[in-house]
């Protein structure tokens, strides 16, 4: 019978924490950051943890100021992190309007400052770059919403920092966005744009919290969020902060039922570095993130008002039915779970940790939301709240009652993996998803590829992975050497299939920070369909490669099967 460690969860304390960290502004790398950093520390080292706060190397990029003309007149706007600064003098060009970001051509953006609807986010602007524009400048929608706008995952190296943006870029509010289309609809105006962003390399911290088993173990589970914010980050990221010290407090108190050890783990450089804390944990601390990281959960944007859309937080496969169960105990709703996308600090793929979670309760879909005299549609990038990435996130964004109930089943999850004997991760549905998503790669790759081999493969590796949970030992009947052989299989097949799902395929860095497919070292199947014979023998050169990574990478899993049953 499973201990209900969400009983302990405290609102008072969780309010507490949320206030006390909110009461920073926490840019990367400044005072009031490390001031808040200091104070999850103190807190974490009376619950029991064993802490230590780095301070490490990342490039951040800070917006400053903007300033836009558009045929002499001033509009009100604001530039991004990692958007180049103008200079004092600024540029000037022809403003054209270039609709959404599909619809770019080089027509439209060569020498151009080009006006897109939608906010600023790095897709569109690397397209209009690469088109030859000189500027954009995006409708935000009601308000403007601070971002990154870069493509690299983590600080730039020299082999990529080419690929950082090379062109200014402003959002405007839709109001401001329609007097300028008024402008465009009877002339071509000059437009003249100024931005300054301060982007440099800097120091910023990184706190590891952990919270020891009795028993003598390396594995831990990995519990992590981000805590440099926009403006003084309530919801983005305080809540989740506050869930984090709230399950450290919680395991500190039942150690003696730890099977496996807590590490929470604090990041920077999140909002204004693109994950640049994340992703230098897993660079420097890789090997010991391969070897013994359990399961990694992430949490950001918690507990907000108006949130209670339980049912579409991003989750691996394996990981899900854990989470299917635990949010169904705790307030009878349904978990459905969406694939991870390229977002929230989910630097860790490559070592082969399956992930769970980062943003978790959203705003309802489809329907208004009224705040105070607003009212304005949820869903897409409201997701999580009209103030998200806004001035406007603070303490009264927060509903105690929903802080409760998401830290209840944060904490339920965790404790469910930190108590189990046998890993509760079923890579049977890591199976399952695999095998649809070749299926799909063949649909489209259609003659002009064949997946067949590797989809045999896959298929093999679900019957054999079937057989293999069909005898799993049980949490108080199996040996203890039963039950350490069925956990070290699960966790060969995890580093193998995590991967091999997830990355490109080179699993000591992380892939640019971008949208890719599932299963993304074989998207150069999506240019098949368009290509010339030429083009599309080069295009295979390519895909056999990737097709050996696939074929080897289902062979080695299903030789960790094969020595599973000789045991």
């Amino acid at each position: 019978m499973n201990h209900s460690y969400e009983m302990e969860v405290s609102r008072d304390y969780l309010m507490e924490y949320t206030k006390n960290i909110a009461q920073w502004e926490r840019v990367a790398g400044t005072d009031g950051e490390l001031q808040a950093f200091h104070y999850l520390e103190q807190q974490l080292i009376k619950f029991g943890a064993n802490t230590h706060l780095y301070s490490h190397d990342a490039f951040i990029s800070v917006p400053q100021s903007a300033a836009l003309q558009v045929a002499g007149q001033h509009f009100s706007c604001q530039t991004h992190s990692m958007a180049t600064s103008t200079g004092d003098d600024g540029i000037q060009r022809t403003l054209v309007y270039g609709g959404k970001s599909a619809d770019l051509t080089a027509s439209i953006c060569k020498d151009n400052i080009v006006l897109l609807e939608g906010r600023a986010e790095r897709e569109p602007i690397i397209k209009a770059h690469q088109l030859g524009a000189a500027g954009v400048i995006c409708i935000s929608g009601d308000y403007i919403y601070e971002s990154c706008i870069s493509p690299i995952w983590g600080s730039p190296s020299h082999m990529n920092k080419h690929l950082l943006p090379c062109i200014p870029v402003v959002s405007i509010t839709t109001t401001t966005g329609k007097q300028i289309k008024d402008l465009l609809a009877s002339s071509s105006p000059l437009a003249h744009l100024q931005t300054k962003v301060n982007s440099s390399w800097r120091k910023i911290p990184l706190l590891k919290a952990e919270i020891s088993s009795f028993q003598p173990t390396d594995k831990f589970v990995m519990f992590s969020g981000h805590v440099d914010s926009w403006y003084h980050g309530a919801m983005d990221n305080g809540t989740a902060n506050a869930t984090m010290m709230e399950v450290g407090r919680i395991a500190g108190q039942h150690r003696e039922a730890l099977q496996h050890n807590l590490r929470l783990v604090f990041f920077s450089g999140h909002s204004q570095g693109r994950y640049a804390g994340s992703s230098w944990y897993c660079d420097h601390f890789w090997e010991d993130l391969h070897q013994n990281c359990i399961v990694s959960i992430n949490i950001d944007s918690v507990g907000a008002i108006g949130a209670n859309d339980l049912t579409r937080s991003t989750i691996m496969p394996e990981a899900k039915g854990v989470a299917i169960e635990v949010i169904k105990e705790n307030t009878g709703v349904d978990f459905v779970g969406r694939r991870y996308s390229r977002f929230a600090d989910q630097s860790f793929w490559g070592v082969g940790a399956s992930c769970a979670f980062a943003s978790f309760s959203k705003q309802m879909l489809g329907n208004r939301q009224r705040v105070g005299n607003f009212s304005i549609p949820a869903g897409g990038s409201l997701d999580l709240g009209w103030w998200w990435h806004t001035p406007e996130d603070k303490i009264d964004k927060i509903d105690p009652d929903n802080l409760v109930r998401d830290a209840k089943i944060f904490t339920t999850y965790i404790m469910r993996f930190l108590t189990s004997k046998i890993i509760p991760l079923d890579f049977r549905a890591a199976a399952i998803e695999i095998i649809g998503i070749l299926k799909d790669w063949q649909s489209k790759a259609g003659e002009h590829f064949d997946l067949t081999e590797a989809l045999q493969r896959a298929e093999q590796l679900l019957l054999e992975l079937n057989e293999l949970y069909q005898y799993a030992p049980g949490e108080e009947t199996g040996t203890v050497e039963e039950i350490e052989v069925f956990n070290q299989t699960l966790w060969n097949i995890g580093r193998i299939l995590v991967p091999l799902n997830f990355t490109q395929g080179c699993i000591y860095e992380n892939d640019p920070a971008v949208a890719q497919p599932p299963m993304p070292s074989l998207s150069a199947i999506n240019q098949l369909a368009a290509a010339t014979d030429d083009e599309r023998k080069e295009i295979r050169v390519e895909l056999v490669r990737r097709r050996n990574y696939v074929i080897h990478s289902l062979s080695r899993a299903l030789k960790v099967l094969g020595n599973a049953k000789e045991f």
